[in-house]
């Protein structure tokens, strides 16, 4: 939907959708590959992530958030972590239905027009997904570094 609201053409937010889910998950392949040694709590964030790759080219919706449990499930295992605060706050946007709720308000239409309220108000899922998986992502490389940094290797 961001892409759609940029470029009013469906073939090139399709292929865009495709675009950003097949660039993270060149990141997300060897990350995971390379934490096989972290502890089992690490396979919600690997699962999660990828999960969350699939998700990207499809239209979001609340129901969506069911994926999002798998990074809950790491986040809260792993609460003492500020990349896992952050997946959780960002995480938010799939507790309330927003979409409808600005729809229903009315604010939904009032600003239709506005490119920047149609990528970010009204794509609000798609941009926390995004935004989650970018934190795992994140996660994910800095406990490799870590676990490199601790056998004296470096990444």
């Amino acid at each position: 939907m961001p892409f759609y609201s940029l470029f009013n053409s469906i073939r090139a937010a399709n292929l865009l959708a495709w675009a950003v889910s097949a660039l993270l998950a060149i990141f997300w392949i060897p990350l995971f590959l390379r934490g096989r040694g972290f502890n089992s709590g690490a396979y919600w964030l690997g699962l999660g992530s990828l999960s969350l790759l699939a998700l990207l080219p499809a239209y979001q919706r609340n129901y969506n958030a069911g994926v999002i449990l798998f990074i809950a499930l790491w986040a809260f295992k792993n609460i003492q972590e500020p990349l896992a605060q952050a997946a959780l706050l960002v995480s938010a946007p799939f507790l309330i239905p927003g979409e409808a709720i600005l729809r229903r308000t009315g604010l939904a239409y009032r600003f239709s027009g506005n490119a920047l309220w149609n990528v970010l108000a009204m794509s609000q899922l798609t941009c926390a997904i995004i935004a989650v998986l970018v934190l795992c992502l994140l996660c994910q490389w800095k406990r490799i570094s870590q676990d490199l940094s601790n056998t004296g290797l470096s990444i």
